[in-house]
């Protein structure tokens, strides 16, 4: 059995965490018992993460320093408190239902390799579409071959994505897809705070920059990714078990 940790940003997101605790609320026992969960606030500022137990080995953290769109501290910070080995990286509209978690769990999977997601789009024919360059399955020393994710990314949208998959390619023996399983997505009109790139945020995205910091980084000799260099705190941690009356999926959510 694979031992599993599911990194999960926040930002400005309550419903969609509520539709998480949800969908983890219908995993089975082998899922509750080797998926260890990790939420990350990033500095939401009107509707910050409200810790809940629904009887998965949860931590919550919080990132105590704006910036941008910090996925890159975010994703460091969840792989450097990770229990388990194997770790999956991805964004909270990205929701990981129980036979795509049992099946990651009973699979046999290589550390020196980089799994890459397919997903589904909620509301559409349900079909796999392209590979999400954000969302990952592998070894925590695999992540750390590719060195992390690069924290000067954190003021420019999505310069961190094909930053990452470049130097994973690198990196890794293979990046492999996984197209028989695929997480789904959630779209705005499923679930209004699930694109946190449509909700008034800090900046829009800015191409200059991102342009930019690949031609500082690609030539930069000795050039290496600046990780863990955001204060943290984190704010609950609860253990697996069966779910507290007052917290399942139902109570959240009314249904």
């Amino acid at each position: 059995m694979t031992d599993i940790t599911l990194i999960l940003p926040y930002y400005e997101s309550p419903t969609m965490f509520e539709f998480h605790v949800r969908c983890f609320g219908q995993c089975s026992d082998l899922v509750r018992e080797h998926l260890e969960i990790i939420f990350i606030d990033d500095v939401s500022p009107l509707r910050p993460l409200i810790p809940v137990d629904f009887g998965f080995n949860v931590r919550y953290f919080r990132v105590l320093k704006k910036a941008n769109w910090n996925i890159p501290f975010c994703r460091n910070l969840g792989a450097f408190a990770a229990s388990h080995n194997w770790l999956i990286l991805t964004d909270i509209d990205h929701t990981f239902l129980n036979p795509v978690l049992e099946h990651l769990i009973e699979g046999s999977w290589q550390e020196d390799c980089v799994y890459w997601f397919s997903r589904s789009e909620r509301g559409d024919t349900g079909k796999a579409i392209f590979p999400h360059m954000n969302t990952y399955f592998m070894s925590k020393p695999m992540y750390e071959r590719c060195g992390g994710d690069d924290e000067r990314t954190a003021n420019i949208y999505a310069a961190q994505e094909p930053d990452f998959l470049e130097r994973s390619k690198k990196a890794a023996r293979a990046v492999i897809p996984i197209s028989d399983r695929y997480p789904l997505r959630d779209w705005t009109y499923l679930i209004e705070d699930a694109r946190v790139r449509m909700i008034a945020r800090r900046t829009p995205e800015n191409h200059y920059n991102y342009w930019q910091y690949f031609k500082l980084s690609r030539q930069t000799k000795g050039y290496k990714p600046l990780r863990m260099s955001f204060p943290y705190e984190e704010i609950a941690r609860f253990n697996a078990g069966p779910h507290p009356a007052s917290t399942t999926a139902a109570a959240l959510t009314g249904h």
